[in-house]
């Protein structure tokens, strides 16, 4: 994954900083990326959601009367949560 050509249009961007640098704690993920080739990532992502059809994982949208079945999303790239980010949520769910 070549990232000089990443451009961010002014939005934030959870695992770079805008000069292109891994924030703290993404930096073994931004390594996997730049070694993995972008249509490798694609089709990764293809048989992902493949998966998740062919096993029938939905979830249902309850919306005027109607119950509605969708696909469940998934993002190749994970999203990462820092140990201290986490303890937060995890303090807020106890």
């Amino acid at each position: 994954m070549d990232l000089s050509k990443y451009k961010q249009n002014g939005f934030y961007n959870e695992s770079l900083t805008s000069d292109l640098k891994a924030r703290r704690g993404m930096g073994q993920l931004i390594n996997l990326l730049k070694r993995i080739k972008p249509g490798n990532l694609y089709q990764r992502r293809i048989e992902a959601e493949l998966a998740i059809r062919t096993m029938g994982i939905t979830f249902t949208v309850y919306s005027e009367g109607e119950n509605i079945d969708r696909e469940w999303p998934y993002y190749i790239i994970p999203r990462l949560i820092l140990k201290n980010e986490w303890d937060k949520v995890e303090k807020g769910l106890v």
